[in-house]
């Protein structure tokens, strides 16, 4: 019997998780799809009059890996997409350890200026999206050594689809 995979998504706000974990999920329709944006926004629902997305992030990395270890328990492949640093790749991971599973973790790191200028799909990034994705950029969430970094500054969706499916083979 094979190992329940978690294959991960992460990158800056506007950098293209979404599509692809959706396009992932809808190519590999037993697969469990967890937006960790929806995660956020729910846990966030809980403290109206908290004025920061920091506020509330521990909340929202154990909401997360209480789902992901529900659905690796159950034998269920899961894709989770959602801004990671290596920190919380390592606290996924060990509060993971008695769970079997394989993991790989992509980072979606196309060129800043890229992410900026935005795209035919979402072309006017507001204010706040602007200085979300420079801090991201400018901290931790856009380095890793656990992640397989993706530079999908000159790809389609569909070929960054690709080379994530090639790399889950």
């Amino acid at each position: 019997m094979t190992k329940p995979r978690l294959i991960s998504i992460s990158g800056s706000i506007h950098s293209g998780k979404t599509t692809i974990s959706r396009m992932l999920a809808l190519d590999d329709t037993t697969a469990l799809y967890l937006n960790g944006d929806l995660i956020a926004a729910w846990v966030g629902a809980k403290y109206p009059d908290s004025s920061s997305i920091e506020d509330i992030l521990p909340e929202v990395h154990q909401t997360i890996i209480d789902i992901v270890k529900a659905a690796l328990e159950d034998g269920n492949d899961i894709i989770v997409d959602y801004p990671l640093s290596d920190k919380t790749r390592r606290q996924i991971i060990d509060s993971l350890r008695s769970v079997e599973f394989e993991a790989k973790w992509f980072l979606l790191k196309p060129n800043i200026d890229k992410v900026l200028k935005g795209s035919d799909k979402r072309p006017d990034l507001r204010d706040w999206e602007r200085e979300r994705v420079k801090r991201h950029y400018a901290g931790p969430l856009m380095e890793s050594d656990l992640a397989i970094v993706i530079d999908s500054t000159d790809q389609t969706p569909e070929q960054t689809f690709k080379e994530i499916k090639e790399s889950i083979k």
